[in-house]
């Protein structure tokens, strides 16, 4: 009887678990704010206009300053990552004073062993357009 237990016990815990980590590895679709962010940076990239260690990007932080922002991406990746870069990206969004159309989002490229800024650009973001 014990073992019974036992083993219908370990199956709902095993089933439990496989049911969190399958929910919380599931990609979300792709937003229209994505999409822009998506292709601004893949053009930038085929205009070379990002430097060669773009490539070698590690880890990337989002901050959300900007709850429409936030409301908007909140986590969606956006950036590629090479797991044997040197080098982090942060990005910021954030409202635009005196706007409700318009998110700026920096992004600040670093090498991860000094911190040492390697390089900046900022995006400004009309959230009319992209919601067309």
């Amino acid at each position: 009887m014990f073992k019974n237990i036992f083993a219908i016990l370990l199956i709902s815990v095993s089933l439990s678990l496989l049911g969190y980590f399958y929910l919380g590895t599931e990609t979300k679709p792709i937003n229209p704010f994505q999409k822009f962010l998506i292709s601004q940076v893949e053009e930038k990239l085929k205009n070379k206009e990002l430097p060669k260690e773009w490539e070698l990007i590690k880890s990337v932080r989002y901050q959300y300053p900007s709850v429409k922002s936030n409301k908007l991406l909140g986590g969606l990746p956006i950036i590629k990552t090479n797991p044997k870069g040197n080098y982090s990206l942060e990005i910021i969004f954030m409202d635009e004073p005196g706007s409700e159309d318009f998110i700026l989002a920096q992004f600040d490229l670093k090498n991860i062993k000094d911190q040492n800024l390697v390089y900046e650009f900022f995006l400004r973001i009309n959230l009319k357009e992209i919601s067309k």
